[in-house]
């Protein structure tokens, strides 16, 4: 079993993982111009309730879990409902977005 330290930061680093392998495969123009205030969502609901989470955990705050718990799950809902959607648009569309040349 981990400690609860440890469960958070395995939390914190499992969502990462998983939310930034569908944010690259799904990184197009017109895959991104799907939803594009979903990242703000994911992003910002994620790294917020991962916070409040692991604050949680090290304040033995029990009753804060009843507020982040919905946080966290209703923004890991929008992140795969936001790329499913962009991995489902026809690929045939989808036009790379140009990457600035580096010096």
């Amino acid at each position: 079993m981990l400690s609860t330290p440890w469960h958070a930061l395995h939390l914190a680093t499992s969502i990462r993982i998983v939310l930034t392998v569908l944010l690259l495969a799904s990184f197009t123009a017109r895959r991104r111009s799907i939803w594009p205030w979903a990242d703000h969502v994911v992003f910002w609901g994620t790294n917020v309730a991962v916070a409040a989470f692991t604050a949680a955990i090290l304040l033995e705050a029990d009753d804060w879990f009843r507020v982040i718990t919905p946080v966290l799950g209703v923004s890991l809902l929008v992140g795969i409902a936001t790329f499913t959607a962009r991995l489902w648009s026809s690929s045939e569309q989808a036009v790379p977005q140009e990457v600035p040349a580096t010096v």
